[in-house]
């Protein structure tokens, strides 16, 4: 089974499942990824989460209902797991601009709704800025890191808002030297601590150390195991263009590169970005994602 295979089944079982409580957790198992994985395979592939996803096939069809049916409004937003009636009137007014009771009493009205996802269908409509690289696949041994950590989580996308965010407090603090014992001058940002169930995760952000180094006051420390990994250079690019620079290279990872690879994810190992004096000055900007794999 390919990887577009595995992802259009958890498409299959979303359909199946949207008026149940169903969690990232239990798509990602059906697609046989974990949960931080499959979020990043499916977001590559449909520029939205699998959440985001569920919650517009929900309303899709709670469009339909209104329409057709005699069902009271909390009788449905209950049925698509909204919960309330408050909770359903804020998302379909998010969606479609209106209320879902209005909507009913103007039943002739047209709204565009999120319709079943095909994933063949949406590779064939991907616009990528050209992007062809072969990566580099290395074995690394396991190593030490002490750095600053962010809890965060792949459901609803929170990684990709509070990430950055994340980012600009560490440079704004100056927080890089404050770490003590830094091996190289390579700066990191690791995602570990994943849970398969929830999509929660950890971002570290720090450098490379000894395994006796101690950790400061509001630091993490945390031990990268031995892996093999793909690692992909981005582009040269001026500082402006850097951060898209980054994403395309992702998104090219996991819906062009890994599908059409011999390789697997080793969900055991743990994705890293690796920034050192490439990612510096304003032209030519560059930096590695190590993604590891069997």
């Amino acid at each position: 089974m390919t990887y577009f295979d595995r992802i259009q089944k958890a498409v299959e079982f979303i359909e199946k499942n949207l008026t149940t409580k169903i969690t990232l957790g239990d798509i990602a198992q059906v697609a046989c990824f974990s949960a931080f994985h499959f979020h990043r395979i499916f977001h590559s592939l449909t520029n939205q989460s699998p959440m985001d996803y569920i919650r517009k096939r929900r309303l899709a069809l709670a469009v339909e209902e209104l329409r057709e049916s005699d069902k009271s409004i909390l009788e449905i937003a209950v049925n698509y797991q909204f919960g309330t009636h408050e909770s359903f009137t804020r998302a379909f007014r998010r969606f479609y601009g209106m209320n879902p009771g209005k909507f009913r009493k103007l039943q002739k009205i047209s709204l565009e709704t999120q319709s079943k996802i095909n994933i063949m269908d949406t590779l064939s409509l991907k616009n990528y800025r050209s992007i062809f690289m072969e990566p580099k696949i290395m074995n690394n041994n396991e190593f030490f890191v002490i750095g600053y950590e962010l809890k965060t989580s792949s459901e609803e996308g929170r990684n990709f808002k509070e990430i950055p965010v994340f980012w600009e407090k560490y440079f704004e603090e100056n927080l890089a030297e404050k770490i003590p014992g830094k091996i190289k001058q390579k700066e990191l940002g690791i995602c570990c601590n994943m849970d398969n169930v929830t999509g929660a995760f950890s971002y570290v952000i720090g450098y490379e150390v000894n395994e006796n180094t101690k950790e400061g006051d509001g630091m993490v420390k945390i031990k990268v195991p031995a892996a093999k990994y793909a690692v992909f250079t981005t582009p040269k690019v001026p500082r402006v263009d850097f951060v898209k620079s980054i994403q395309e290279t992702t998104k090219f990872i996991y819906s062009q590169w890994l599908p059409q690879s011999e390789y697997e994810l080793d969900s055991n190992g743990y994705d890293f970005e690796l920034y050192d004096e490439r990612a510096g000055g304003d032209e030519d900007c560059q930096m590695e994602i190590h993604i590891p794999v069997k």
